[in-house]
């Protein structure tokens, strides 16, 4: 019989247990870490790429005006940045200040393109000088608005100069000058005060009283003018000067070129047009002399206008401005 001391037993039996707790906690180990070295490497990581830097435009105002938006402005690097600088009523814009650089200008707009770094904008206003512009006429007409107008700095004002039956335009004058017969007159962006006078004739009894009336007398390159000769009158001759009168406009611009299709293609020139109503689009800056003659088969008569081109580079002026 086999014996066994109760000692050795249980001593065996702790041990087994031992082991068995062992084996146990390392198999869970060994499960939780994928069975394998517990230490891993994440080889697809990568790195996030670095936010865009961002820079701060600073904009204010003196009085008499704002820069919108005003204060500090967060703009992310490589972006743009718009302001508007706007006059109080009765001021006008004085200096724009960008970036310490001041420019004596009217411009109401500036954008920040491409920024890279922190900037500032700030305006200064003053108030709006009011200017005079003295108006008056011979007998045989008028000029209107006649007398004294107000007309605050920067402004535009404009004058119609009408002769009465059986008149016609003789002279036209502004400030001291005698310019073109015409039946109206624009005094843009005023900055002085200024005078229209106007003097009138007898029409020649049965003759030909021409009346033209452009659309417009002055604005920026290319320049579409429409022009108007439809109230003619030539009493002495027929009642429907618009039918029966022959018309010839020549608009001053020989540089207009030739039409590229019609009757005449690579001839007819762009300068010139007939019937009692015309339009012409004046394509470089300039000041230009446009002469309508009318016919009735006896009587034959002659006036002309003033047509003022800018220079859109001029009138739009600054680095940041786009013309489409």
């Amino acid at each position: 019989m086999l014996m066994l001391n109760n000692n050795s037993v249980g001593s065996r039996v702790l041990l087994g247990v031992f082991f068995a707790v062992l084996f146990a906690v390392s198999g869970i180990a060994s499960c939780g870490s994928g069975g394998g070295d517990s230490t891993s490497t994440n080889t697809n990581s990568t790195t996030p790429a670095p936010a865009p830097a961002a820079y701060t435009i600073t904009a204010s105002a003196g009085s008499g005006g704002t820069v919108t938006p005003s204060g500090a402005t967060t703009v992310t690097q490589g972006a743009s940045q718009s302001y508007t600088i706007t006059p109080n009523p009765g001021y006008v814009v004085v200096t724009r200040v960008v970036d310490g650089v001041s420019t004596s200008t009217t411009s109401t707009t500036y954008t920040f393109t491409n920024v890279q770094a922190n900037h500032t904008i700030s305006a200064t206003f003053n108030v709006s000088a009011i200017y005079t512009i003295t108006a008056s006429a011979g007998s045989g007409g008028t000029v209107t608005p006649s007398g004294a107008t107000s007309v605050t700095q920067g402004a535009s004002q404009s004058y119609t100069i009408t002769p009465n039956t059986g008149y016609a335009i003789a002279t036209l004058v502004i400030d001291s000058s005698t310019i073109a017969s015409s039946s109206t007159h624009t005094f843009t962006n005023v900055q002085a005060n200024h005078t229209i006078s106007a003097t009138f004739v007898a029409a020649v009894p049965g003759g030909i009283v021409l009346s033209l009336v452009p659309a417009r007398t002055s604005g920026v390159a290319p320049l579409a003018v429409f022009f108007d000769a439809s109230a003619t009158t030539d009493t002495g001759v027929t009642t429907r000067p618009f039918h029966d009168l022959e018309y010839t406009w020549s608009f001053g611009d020989p540089s207009a070129g030739t039409w590229a299709n019609g009757a005449q293609p690579g001839v007819s020139s762009k300068n010139s047009a007939t019937g009692p109503v015309a339009a012409h689009v004046f394509e470089t800056p300039g000041t230009y002399t446009v002469t309508l003659t009318a016919f009735d088969g006896t009587n034959t008569a002659t006036t002309n206008t003033t047509i003022t081109v800018q220079d859109p580079n001029t009138v739009f002026a600054g680095s940041n401005t786009i013309c489409f």
